[in-house]
């Protein structure tokens, strides 16, 4: 009887068995490092960049709440003032109108999403907000004049 006919040569079948499973197992581990490393690094960018778009959300939301704050306080105060002072002037509409946009306006508006490329560019931002905050601005200059 040879030895690769004896069932009971376990010396043969040890090594590529050992083999085998030291291959799957080592597999095993590359995958679970590789996928705990991905997994840690994906984590590690959302903390850095979520934080960061949080504090640029917010300086923008304060700079936009108080120039929408100041042009309504402004523009209230000049409607008030010509009702007290019964001027039936054009303005009132305009006034009127301006004063209810400015109130209307959400989030979305306040910081389009072409924002952050137009700050990178340099240029003055395009949106609803910076047309709505021009048109309040002209409106308060006629009304000085």
């Amino acid at each position: 009887m040879s030895s690769d006919d004896d069932v009971w040569d376990s010396v043969h079948d040890n090594l590529a068995s050992e083999r085998d499973l030291s291959a799957r197992s080592l597999q095993r581990l590359q995958t679970t490092f590789y996928n705990t490393g991905y997994s840690d690094g994906i984590d590690a960018s959302k903390a850095a960049h979520m934080q960061e778009g949080f504090d640029q959300g917010l300086g923008y939301s304060i700079a936009h709440g108080r120039t929408i704050g100041h042009l309504l306080g402004a523009l209230i105060a000049r409607r008030e003032i010509m009702k007290r002072l019964n001027a039936n002037s054009p303005h009132l509409a305009s006034i009127d109108a301006v004063i209810m946009r400015l109130r209307a306006i959400n989030h979305t508006a306040v910081t389009p999403a072409n924002y952050r490329v137009s700050l990178d560019q340099h240029s003055k931002p395009k949106g609803s907000f910076f047309d709505l905050v021009h048109d309040a601005e002209l409106l308060l200059s006629q009304l000085s004049q």
